[in-house]
C-alpha cells in the first residue's frame, strides 16, 4: 500500500514490557490490569499468556511487528544512493524511471529475489522508487536539472579555464579597460529540449544535465 497509515497501536510494545506484563498476570494480577500498567494490547497479552502456560516459556516467541522486508540491504541501498548522487554530479542524473530500471537491473545480477511484477516490467515498482526516496530524505531530492550542453560540459577543465584567464590577462595588458568588456545577453530562443526531473543530492545548489546544445546556441 502506497500510503498506508497504521490504525492501531498493535504490535508497538517492547519485549520488556510483554514479559513484565506476563509475569504481573503469573504473579496473580488481571490480564487487563497488567496490560494496561505496561502498556500493551489485552488481547496480544493474553496470547503471550497462553502461549508461556502451554510451553513454559517465551524465548521462542516473537515480539512486536517484524521490519517489512526490503529488496536492498540497507548497504547497498546507501551505494545506491551514492552512485545516483554522483551520476547527477556528472551531468547524467537519474530519473524516477531510469532509477527504477537500474533497481531492477541490480537486483538481477545479484540474485536478489524480486516481486514477479519487477520482472515482468524490467523494472521496479513505483511504490518502491518513492519508499526509496522517503528513506533516503536526508540525501536525495527530486530536482528540476538546469540543461547544460556537451561542449561546455566537456570544455570546463582546468586547463581550458586557464588558458581563457590567460588570454583575457593578456588582453588587458594590450591597454583594453572595463569599457570595453560588454555583456551579450542570449537570444532567449529555446533550441533544445528540457530535461527531466532527476534524482540528485539533496541541498546541491546546481543541478545539470547534458543535452546536445543550451538555450539560445
Amino acid at each position: 500500500m502506497r500510503n498506508y497509515v497504521r490504525h492501531s497501536d498493535r504490535g508497538k510494545f517492547t519485549r520488556d514490557n510483554m514479559l513484565s506484563a506476563v509475569q504481573l498476570v503469573e504473579n496473580g494480577m488481571s490480564i487487563r490490569k497488567a496490560a494496561i500498567e505496561q502498556g500493551v494490547n489485552y488481547k496480544t497479552l493474553s496470547r503471550y499468556v497462553k502461549v508461556k502456560s502451554n510451553s513454559g516459556t517465551l524465548d521462542n516467541a516473537s515480539f512486536g511487528y517484524k521490519k517489512v522486508r526490503q529488496v536492498f540491504s540497507d548497504e547497498m541501498e546507501a551505494e545506491m544512493v551514492r552512485y545516483a548522487v554522483h551520476a547527477a554530479s556528472i551531468f547524467h542524473g537519474l530519473t524516477t524511471t531510469e532509477l527504477r530500471r537500474f533497481a531492477f537491473d541490480l537486483a538481477d545480477a545479484n540474485s536478489i529475489h524480486i516481486p514477479p511484477s519487477w520482472t515482468e516490467h524490467k523494472m521496479a515498482g513505483l511504490d518502491w522508487a518513492k519508499n526509496f526516496m522517503k528513506r533516503h530524505k536526508n540525501d536525495l531530492a527530486i530536482r528540476s536539472p538546469e540543461a547544460t550542453s556537451i561542449q561546455r560540459m566537456t570544455n570546463f577543465n582546468e586547463h581550458n579555464v586557464n588558458s581563457f584567464f590567460d588570454n583575457l590577462d593578456q588582453a588587458f595588458s594590450r591597454g583594453f579597460g572595463p569599457e570595453a568588456i560588454w555583456n551579450v545577453d542570449e537570444t532567449g530562443v529555446i533550441s533544445v529540449q528540457r530535461p527531466c526531473k532527476i534524482v540528485a543530492k539533496r541541498g546541491a545548489k546546481q543541478v545539470g544535465a547534458v543535452v546536445s546544445q543550451e538555450r539560445g546556441h
